[in-house]
């Protein structure tokens, strides 16, 4: 798959989705001259692996993928996307993971993405 490179480093809603079933890395970086028109950005081929032993379970994949999903909601921060569902749990969490209640979702590490998801499953 080819993608801009910034995505590859960013916690997008598909890079935190996908992340404890496959490893990914970059393949190859592009020279902007191989495309024409040239873009103006950094082009990469994405390689994903699955992983042996996933992050999260295969039975749980589906309501990771939703927590995941509600999570980057609307554009809010994850606080106010996941309140309604979790409640008095997600103040704790938070607390305990140390996530600020205005982070959007990018700004949070896939490791915390991951261990909040399993404090409130």
């Amino acid at each position: 798959m080819i993608w801009q490179s910034v995505y590859v480093k960013k916690n997008t809603l598909f890079n935190v989705a996908n992340r404890p079933f496959f490893e990914f890395s970059i393949f190859h970086r592009f020279n902007r001259h191989d495309f024409k028109p040239a873009p103006k950005v950094e082009a990469v081929m994405f390689r994903f692996q699955k992983r042996t032993e996933p992050q999260v379970s295969f039975e749980e994949r589906k309501k990771y993928h939703m927590f995941v999903k509600e999570g980057f909601g609307n554009g809010q921060a994850v606080y106010q996307n996941l309140k309604k569902r979790y409640g008095f749990r997600l103040k704790i969490a938070f607390k305990r993971l140390n996530i600020s209640k205005d982070t959007k979702p990018s700004f949070i590490p896939f490791e915390l993405w991951l261990e909040l998801y399993k404090f409130l499953r």
